[in-house]
Parts: C-alpha cells; structure tokens; sequence
C-alpha cells in the first residue's frame, strides 16, 4: 500500500510538473516559440514567415490543448497552413501589421476563437485568408469563429474603411458580429469573397463611386443590411456582384436583403441609368424592391445576371437603344405586368427579341409626352418621358455654388403636354459678426453669398488706435466673425501753440498718436497711467508715469529697487516717476 501511495505521489508530481512547464521550439528560419502551460500562453518572436516545410503546428501540436493566448510579433509576416489547427482552446490572438498571408486551415477546429485583436485597419484588410473546404454548405475559413474584432483595444462596432485601401480581401470580417455599420472612403476597392459575410447586426452600408467591384457572398447572411448608401449610380451599375452559393431553391447572393438603395441620401426609387454606360452588373440592384420606373441609355450594351432579380414593383421600362441590350435570361426584366418604352424604330425588334418580348406591352417611346428638366443656366439635367396623366421623374437635385435647390418651377405630378420644368435657387445668406477685442458684438449682418458685409463705425478703445479689421469681408462666402485690430497708442485731440517771436502765437488743434512706453514695475506699488507734464510748446509735451502705494504709510521718496536711478516721489495720493519722457506731436520719443 505504501508503494502504491508512493507511486501515486510520483504521478501527480510529474502531471503539476507538465502544467507548469515552459516549453520552447522553432517555428520558421527567424522565428522561435515559448508556450507557457501554466497560464495557456503562445508567445512568438522573431520575424519573416512561418516555416512552410509541412505544417508548423507539430511545432507545438503535444501542447495545443493547453493553448488560449496566442501572441504574435511585428514582422511576421505569414501563418502557415493548420498552424493553430485543433487549438480547440484559443480564445484570443493579436494580428501584427506586418502580416500578409494566412495558409489554408490556419484556424480549422479553433471553435472556440472569440476575439482578434488588430492595430491597423489597411493592413488588416490586406492579409490574405484561405479557406480549406466546404462542408454542410459553409466555407471552413480561417476566423469563422471569431466573433469579436478589436481595433486598438476597442471593440470594432463602426467600420471605416481608409481610401488607402484598394482591396478587402476574402473573409476579413467574416462573422465579425459586433459592427453595425460600414463606410468604405473612396478608391478603387475590390470586395472579396464574403468578406462581411455573417456580419448579421450589420445596418448600414455605404460604398464609393469608385468601388469596382464586389465578390462572391461578400455580404452573404447580413439579413439586417436594409440601406445601402452610394454617391454614383453609374459606378454602382458597372459593379460586378458576384452570388455565392444556391441555398435550395434561392440564391443566396450579396446584397439580397439591401431593399433600399440611397443616391446621396435619397431613396432611388425612379432609377436613370446615365447616358454613356454600357452595362449593368450582376445583382447590381437585385432586391430593390422600392424601385418603380428604369430608364436605359441608349449606349446600354448588356444588362448581366440578375441585375433586376427580386424589383418586383418595377412598372415601367424605358430603353432608348435601338439595338436591344444583351438582356440575361436571369437579369429580372421578365415581367409581364411591367410595360417597356422603346425608340419607335425599333418596336418590332424588341418585340421579337427573346426575353424582351414578355413584357406586357412594349411602345414607341415618341407615343409618351417629353418633359424636360433644365438647370437655372439653361444646363439639360435630364429628359424623360411620361404617358399622359403620369408624373415625371426628377433627376437627382442640382447644385448651385453659393445657393440652395428649393424646387422646381413647375408641377409635373400630372403631365398632360410637353414640359420644361426648370430648377429653382434661393442664395444662401451668412451671419457676420463684428466684434471688439473683449468680445463684445458691436454689430451683426446677414449678408447674401459673395456680397459685402457693411462695417459698423469704428470703435474705440482707451490707449489704443483702431487701425482696421483682422479680415477681408467684401466678398462673403460662409458664416464669418470679424475682430477689430488696434495699435498701443490713444490719438488724442490737442491744442498746441506755435509761438513766433514776439508778435504772439497761433492757436491749432492738431490729432496726434501718443505712442506710450511700458511703464516699469515696482514692488509695493500700482501703475495708475501716464499725465502730461506740461502743455504742448513747440510742438514737445512731456509725461509722467503715476503710481498709487498699495500701503497706506509711505516715505516722501522711494527707489526703484530694480533700478536704483530710477525714483518715487509723492505728490499728494500718488507717486511720480522721475524718469521723464518726452514725445512730438507725431508720438516720436525725443528722450
């Protein structure tokens, strides 16, 4: 028995010495690792790729079970494939800037991965993720499990991606449940393969006019993406929106659950594709179910898969090519109760046309009324047409610089004959103050755009000489506060005497720019100002710094101490300086 026991004692010993252990190793040519098993922590160092010789998870497969952490350096700069493979216990990982590339499976089995922590969004979106399989109809990719992103130490909820970015590659933000809303900033972006997909608290979508296009199931699964926000319908339709997999009898595509799609704000639900486009992606609108009308340019080439698959309240088509588009047999135009406006030249070929003939009734567009919209200088916005008693629909709304679109000049809610309906402006105006050096509004205008604003009277201020304003206000462009500027300095109104031997003198008033010194600071006592000494003679007045004690009792004469040849003495209440300054007329200090 007592064998036994010892034997026992052993064994446990042997299993806290495991648990405990810091195990160390090699994983690439530069890179080494040290797995701490008491508390489950990886930690990698070194820099360049993961060792590519097999997998490098035999680097520490005896110990992944005891794996949660894992920390990655700075300059890694590649995963290898099933590195972290049936690390069923990692919960969290930090990803390098300098990483480019994850090999297949890097995270298979990791069911567990919660969070990633990352410190660059570009670098982030630039890593490279490789799926290893397919199985129960879901991709097996390298993060699917990750549920929680974390930028900079912050859960990752609001997602901006920077122009700098020119591609978000595959699975990035696969299943990244915390965002909700997603702005990527203009640039030549590419989506990849579900790079959203799984993001189901995602709301709020807007994407540049340059975006180029949009990979298989880059939002396949965001059911709550009810907006999509875009600047360019023209870029969005040459978008190439590719679907990702059949889920029974439905595809299940990027952006099947956008039903509204917003053109600088406003909801398209009267959709003018412009003139000098020649294609419409696929899946370019799939969804949008708000749509009403479409007008086609007459440069339209092909119209793709599903580019109008699920616009089921879509009445009415107006394609000014007369060489009917490539149109799809999946593109969604198939719609018998939905009638379709064609060049009259060429009524009986879309007619005769495959998947152009099914629309319920296909006329000469010349057989609608034309209503055409202008800009206030005579610009042609758009011209549509509308069958009689229908409305007209408005190009996107018109800027004027310096003025507000306010409307149109005519009502073409019920169009009867042919219009022109021109677009109205009110000139925007500005407040502009007119403030003192203390703040003080002295007055304030509203002034209309690229017009004058009109001064107040110059103000004053004691000691000092207005000499004018901190800026131009001649031609007012925003709302603007305009300071007054002085000089030290009172002019002062004086009367001087110019004395001319012995036949008396003149009397003039003269105003004059008295440019005072700083006066000196003694302890013990208070400047109180400057007073002249005596009158104007010959064009010379002299002055006097007065000071006040701050003590009630005081000697007859006090010195400076900081200037000894400099002295105080009283007058009365107050002390004068004797260091005497003489000035002319034209505020020149003679001595």
């Amino acid at each position: 028995m007592k064998k036994i026991y010892t034997l026992l004692l052993a064994l446990m010993a042997n299993v806290c010495f495991v648990q405990a252990a810091i195990e160390t190793g090699s994983c690439g040519n530069n890179l080494t690792w040290t797995l701490d098993t008491k508390d489950s922590t990886l930690t990698v160092e070194g820099y360049g790729p993961m060792s590519s010789n097999g997998s490098p998870a035999w680097a520490w497969s005896y110990y992944k079970s005891y794996i949660k952490y894992v920390y990655l350096p700075e300059g890694l700069t590649n995963i290898a494939s099933e590195a972290f493979k049936g690390c069923s216990n990692l919960v969290r990982i930090n990803i390098p800037k300098s990483l480019t590339g994850s090999g297949s499976g890097a995270f298979k089995d990791c069911n567990n991965l919660d969070s990633v922590f990352i410190s660059d969004i570009a670098a982030w979106c630039n890593i490279s993720f490789y799926y290893d399989k397919y199985y129960n109809g879901t991709t097996s990719n390298p993060l699917v499990m990750a549920k929680h992103l974390y930028l900079n130490g912050a859960k990752l909820t609001n997602l901006v991606i920077p122009d700098s970015v020119k591609s978000i590659n595959s699975y990035v933000f696969c299943n990244a449940v915390d965002i909700k809303s997603l702005t990527i900033q203009e640039g030549d972006t590419i989506i990849g393969i579900s790079a959203f997909s799984g993001c189901s608290s995602l709301n709020s979508i807007t994407l540049p006019s340059s975006l180029k296009e949009v990979q298989y199931g880059a939002f396949n699964g965001c059911a709550n993406a009810k907006g999509v926000y875009i600047s360019d319908i023209a870029a969005w339709c040459r978008t190439h929106f590719g679907f990702y997999k059949y889920t029974g009898d439905s595809i299940s595509n990027p952006l099947y659950y956008a039903h509204h799609l917003y053109l600088n704000g406003e909801k398209v639900t009267d959709l003018v594709i412009p003139e000098g486009e020649q294609y419409i992606g696929q899946y370019a609108l799939d969804g949008c179910s708000d749509l009403t009308s479409v007008v086609i340019p007459s440069s339209m080439l092909n119209i793709n898969n599903n580019a109008f698959r699920k616009c089921t309240n879509i009445s009415r088509f107006i394609v000014y090519a007369t060489t009917p588009p490539n149109n799809a047999r999946y593109s969604g135009l198939k719609n018998s109760s939905c009638k379709l406006y064609v060049p009259a030249e060429s009524v009986d070929t879309y007619t005769s046309t495959v998947w152009w003939e099914d629309f319920m009734s296909i006329r000469a567009i010349g057989s609608m009324l034309q209503v055409k919209f202008i800009d206030w200088d005579g610009t042609i916005l758009s011209t549509t047409e509308v069958e009689e008693g229908e409305a007209a629909v408005p190009p996107t709304n018109p800027k004027r610089e310096g003025y507000t679109f306010i409307g149109w000049d005519k009502d073409f809610s019920n169009v009867t004959e042919d219009m022109v309906v021109t677009a109205l402006y009110k000139i925007n105006r500005y407040e502009v103050n007119f403030v003192d050096w203390d703040n003080t509004v002295l007055k304030s205008d509203s002034v209309d755009w690229n017009t004058a604003a009109i001064a107040p009277t110059n103000p004053y201020r004691k000691g000092y000489t207005f000499i004018g304003w901190n800026k131009n206000f001649e031609h007012i462009t925003s709302d603007e506060t305009i300071i007054a500027q002085y000089e030290m300095g009172e002019e002062k109104d004086v009367t001087i005497l110019y004395t001319n031997g012995n036949d008396g003198g003149t009397i003039l008033s003269h105003s004059v720019v008295l440019k005072m010194p700083e006066a000196p600071e003694i302890e013990g006592f208070t400047f109180l100002g400057w007073q002249p000494k005596a009158e104007f003679i010959d064009e010379i007045i002299e002055i006097q710094a007065i000071y006040k004690s701050d003590s009630e009792a005081a000697p007859q004469v006090v010195a400076n101490p900081s200037n000894p040849s400099q002295k105080l003495i009283r007058n009365g209440n107050v002390y004068i300086l004797q260091c005497d300054k003489t000035y002319t007329i034209t505020g020149a200090e003679v001595k």
